[in-house]
């Protein structure tokens, strides 16, 4: 079987600190504490194997997966799109908007629904909400507007 349709809440779209420092417009981001154990390393100390630590950031960062045939999906995200730098705290940006709105970037050249919904941002139009979209998706009745 296969998944008809994703609706996370605060979905990390990517786990590549340098990718998401890029999105930011950062120089770089400090580790989110999960990091550690999550990948099984020293995140105080990640030198010895950053070269590691950037395989299996990249390797567990689901944009980096994308194909067309993927399922559509309706993003949540509880916080506004605030500014993020080098010395936000990781847990302003790990449920970031910015992970669905560049997920939505990745994903609507491939065709794939992808919508993303956070406060200070228009309200969905075609679904009017993440329940909306789901209850749509499982009936078979996508809208595939992006």
């Amino acid at each position: 079987t296969r998944l008809q349709a994703l609706a996370p809440y605060g979905g990390q779209s990517c786990l590549h600190l340098p990718t998401l420092a890029r999105w930011f417009g950062a120089t770089s981001l400090e580790p989110h504490p999960a990091y550690g154990p999550l990948f099984g390393m020293d995140v105080e100390n990640p030198f010895p194997l950053a070269e590691r630590f950037d395989v299996v950031t990249r390797e567990a960062s689901p944009i980096t997966y994308l194909t067309e045939d993927d399922p559509p999906i309706y993003l949540l995200y509880g916080d506004e799109a605030v500014p993020v730098s080098e010395t936000t705290s990781p847990g302003v940006w790990v449920h970031h908007p910015m992970m669905g709105i560049r997920l939505k970037e990745a994903m609507d050249p491939i065709g794939v629904e992808c919508h993303v919904e956070y406060p200070g941002e228009a309200p969905d139009t075609v679904y009017g909400s993440q329940i909306g979209f789901l209850i749509a998706q499982l009936q078979g009745r996508s809208k595939t507007a992006n």
